[in-house]
């Protein structure tokens, strides 16, 4: 199941029915890519990769190098004297070969595979933005009907539950390790 239908059942209008359906009033693409921006100082992915190089690019959303260690098998200290530029995304190795465990922050391709409470965290966030962007359309717009009403009061009961939510969450969110 992707991220998208994971909120899709999550979301407490149908989504046919809300803002978010037809695609013509809001993009659903760009509020997730604001989201995830917004969570890159919360949610943390550690992982680990070998280089072969003395010069090793990484990745572009990389926060710090936690550690560079020999791939070789021996006893005794095997870490290996580092410095990386952060500017250029840049690791200076001294011996080689070695693996190399760094820091980034979250991007949208992680959010297929992120599980647990920080799946829940995410989706918390997200939920939440869109029913703030839905509240806001639905008390700008009046609107007639003889057959029903949209009951805006009921989605503000939804939003604030999920700010409680992720209030709760955001103090226990724990740094999983990926890779």
């Amino acid at each position: 199941m992707s991220f998208k239908s994971k909120i899709e059942q999550e979301y407490p209008l149908p989504f046919s029915a809300s803002i978010w359906g037809n695609g013509h009033l809001t993009n659903f693409d760009e509020l997730i890519n604001l989201c995830v921006d917004d969570l890159a100082s919360d949610l943390e992915i550690y992982e680990t990769m070998q280089t072969t190089g003395i010069t090793t690019y990484m990745p572009k959303n990389t926060r710090a190098i936690c550690a560079v260690w020999l791939t070789l098998p021996y006893q005794g200290n095997r870490f290996v004297k580092w410095s990386y530029d952060s500017a250029n995304k840049v690791l200076f190795c001294r011996y080689l070969p070695c693996f190399v465990k760094y820091k980034r922050s979250v991007s949208v391709e992680d959010l297929e595979t992120l599980t647990g409470d920080r799946l829940q965290y995410v989706k918390s966030y997200v939920i939440m933005k869109m029913l703030e962007k839905e509240i806001s359309y639905l008390s700008a717009v009046e609107l007639k009907s003889d057959d029903g009403q949209i009951n805006v009061s009921a989605l503000e009961k939804a939003r604030e539950k999920r700010e409680t939510q992720l209030a709760e969450m955001k103090d226990g969110i724990l740094l999983y390790s990926n890779g």
